[in-house]
């Protein structure tokens, strides 16, 4: 059985960013053109997740918006395709020293969060863990902070299922968050058991403050669990939707392996 992952940025309804009016149907046709049975999102509101669930009702999604846990503030949703996944349990935290309730973290510029799930495969019964979660733009000291807290936190939100991983770490390949995401996972592209598709950056550079484009956006995933495919969604959906691309994995999910055996957070891993 294979299953797809995204992981995706939808670059937030903000005043300075294109009208969400002009853009929100191309969001929607990125989860058409990929069929994503798990996707990890990054930046989304309460107004595009509003949206969305009028465009997509093949889809639902969990998590919280990041400056009240309710509805302000950016979100890291997961999304979930209903006839393929079902959802088992589900919550958020803080990238900060306090994870439980809103608030920055270490250096961070904005509050910072997680969204976590436990799912199971509808057709197989094989259930995982899925992140989805946004590492600061600015606050180098909070990006690996985050790292640690979300390796930190792995076993007991995983309750012994292998783990997904999706999202925007605002970091480079190379950088000291991703060395520490890939001490304990894998990178989906590395992993790839096809040559890589699309681009390598997933940033386009679209700001104002002149920054150039980068692979930032990440999908992690266990050791044992195949890659089949990877790919930086490079359509005219992608391109007008927002100025992250999306990253779409194929993974192949194996009968009785829904329990990772060993050590969880350290063999195995959105989120994402």
């Amino acid at each position: 059985m294979e299953i797809t992952v995204m992981s995706y940025n939808a670059w937030s309804d903000h005043p300075a960013h294109p009208p969400w009016a002009a853009r929100r149907e191309a969001c929607a046709q990125i989860f058409r053109e990929t069929a994503a049975d798990l996707a990890g999102g990054q930046e989304f509101t309460a107004t595009m997740l509003d949206d969305l669930e009028n465009l997509l009702p093949e889809y639902r999604w969990v998590g919280a918006g990041r400056d009240d846990g309710g509805r302000a503030g950016e979100f890291t949703p997961i999304f979930y395709r209903t006839n393929r996944v079902k959802l088992r349990e589900s919550g958020t935290f803080w990238l900060a020293p306090d994870e439980k309730v809103p608030g920055l973290g270490w250096n961070a510029r904005c509050r910072r969060t997680a969204t976590w799930a436990r799912v199971e495969m509808r057709e197989t019964g094989q259930r995982f863990c899925f992140i989805s979660t946004h590492f600061d733009h600015l606050g180098k000291e909070a990006r690996i902070e985050s790292a640690r807290l979300l390796i930190r936190r792995t076993p007991e939100l995983a309750g012994g299922l292998r783990v997904i991983v999706a999202g925007d770490l605002n970091c480079r390949p190379g950088s000291f968050p991703h060395d520490l995401m890939t001490r304990e996972w894998k990178d989906a592209r590395a992993a790839s058991r096809q040559p890589p598709r699309g681009p390598e950056n997933t940033w386009r550079g679209w700001s104002r403050l002149g920054l150039g484009r980068a692979r930032i956006d990440y999908l992690f995933v266990p050791t044992g669990l195949p890659v089949h495919s990877y790919t930086t969604l490079d359509t005219p959906a992608a391109r007008r939707a927002s100025d992250h691309l999306p990253v779409v994995v194929r993974l192949g999910l194996f009968p009785g392996e829904a329990r990772a055996n060993g050590k969880i957070g350290r063999a195995i891993i959105n989120i994402l």
